[in-house]
């Protein structure tokens, strides 16, 4: 993200249809490892 963020790219699109885990651990995931660089 800070790659994408430095090269001002500014919006990011998911697509968790073709993803190998369940949607749970997927959000959980996220909320864990992506949503914190966005509280800085």
């Amino acid at each position: 993200m800070d790659m994408l963020q430095g090269i001002d790219v500014n919006h990011v699109a998911l697509n968790l249809r073709f993803k190998w885990a369940d949607i749970e651990t997927t959000l959980q995931r996220l909320a864990d490892e992506i949503l914190p660089d966005f509280t800085e």
